[in-house]
């Protein structure tokens, strides 16, 4: 597993790889959720058809979180 710290929220997850093919490309995905002591919020993020240097299923997740929980819609979810 894998947790992301930040700021804001501590974010829990896995990520994941499929090849497919005979490129050497795969499909990746991170599942997480957050905050990581007391979720409130899933997601997973599936990025098709990725080499080794555009892995970005983690850090979109991670921003898709701050803009979720900086914004208040998830400030209930910190504040208990």
């Amino acid at each position: 597993g894998k947790v992301v710290h930040s700021d804001i929220v501590s974010i829990a997850g896995k990520t994941g790889t499929a090849q497919f093919g005979t490129e050497e490309k795969t499909h990746g995905w991170f599942s997480a959720f957050a905050p990581f002591d007391a979720p409130t919020i899933v997601m997973v993020i599936l990025v098709e058809s990725q080499d080794k240097n555009t892995y970005v299923t983690v850090p979109a997740t991670e921003e898709i979180f701050m803009w979720y929980f900086s914004e208040g819609h998830g400030k209930e979810s910190l504040e208990n």
